[in-house]
């Protein structure tokens, strides 16, 4: 009656889901092939900010800076000169955002390709100066991701430090969800990186990650003798990101794009 889709299909849609006549979810088309993070980021920070004004948070705490590179060639000196000047841009708002909310530390920044998967094509950086000094292994790097294909659009990401922890690795965790409930997670965890790094990179293990209380509901420390249920903030996450989902999901649609 359906077929669950688990292909990300980066290097488009797999002859044997064409045509079919059953539905597949998620539609074939939200697949790397089409699919933006850039774009996810804009539906997400917008649900983001409204559901933050609603409760009375500050939405900075939610959302996720971020800004397109469309065309980007480590060959080409004047291209790379641009991605150095958008870089210095968006280091600057978070370094202004970090100043009005009194933290103090060095911000940084993720620059990935805007589509694809596997870690591939990403690199941290806090001085926009290093992508002008790329060796050659680094830009071969920064231009393939799964699949083969170049990687020409790229995302320029607020970098966000992992502040967790499990036996003395770096972790971060990873959220679960079927339709709008949490269903479980798992930390990624890489034991030769560091709070500013990629965690998606060779070397990486996962654990799973148990949840004392359900991630839909807040704890009442009135009611119950525990601690806070950290991993709630988490569930808040998630399920934001499937509603941002849902939108590109909507979106393509109404494009005739989904299968």
């Amino acid at each position: 009656d359906a077929l669950i889709l688990n292909h990300d299909c980066s290097g488009g849609i797999p002859e044997v889901l064409q045509g079919l006549d059953q539905p597949i979810l998620p539609p074939a088309r939200l697949g790397w092939s089409t699919r933006k993070k850039s774009r996810h980021f804009t539906f997400y920070n917008a649900i983001a900010k409204q559901f933050a004004e609603h409760i009375g948070l500050d939405p900075w705490l939610l959302s996720c800076e971020h800004q397109v590179a469309d065309s980007v060639d480590f060959e080409d000196h004047d291209s790379i000169l641009r991605l150095q000047e958008s870089l210095s841009t968006q280091l600057s708002r978070t370094r202004e955002a970090y100043a009005d909310r009194g933290i103090d530390q060095s911000p940084f920044a993720a620059l990935k390709s805007d589509v694809g998967t596997y870690g591939m094509a990403v690199m941290m950086i806090d001085n926009p100066d290093e992508v002008t000094s790329l060796n050659k292994k680094q830009r071969q790097h920064m231009t393939r991701h799964k699949g083969g294909a170049s990687a020409v659009p790229f995302l320029l990401q607020e970098g966000i430090p992992s502040v967790e922890t499990w036996r003395d690795a770096i972790a971060e965790p990873v959220v679960y969800c079927i339709g709008s409930q949490v269903v479980g997670g798992v930390y990624r965890l890489h034991g030769q990186k560091g709070a500013t790094d990629n965690l998606n990179a060779p070397g990486m293990d996962f654990e799973p990650l148990p949840f004392g209380e359900s991630l839909n509901v807040p704890v009442d420390n009135e009611e119950h003798e525990c601690c806070v249920n950290r991993f709630y903030v988490c569930g808040i996450v998630a399920r934001l990101a499937v509603l941002a989902a849902s939108q590109e999901k909507a979106e393509a649609m109404a494009k005739g794009d989904a299968i």
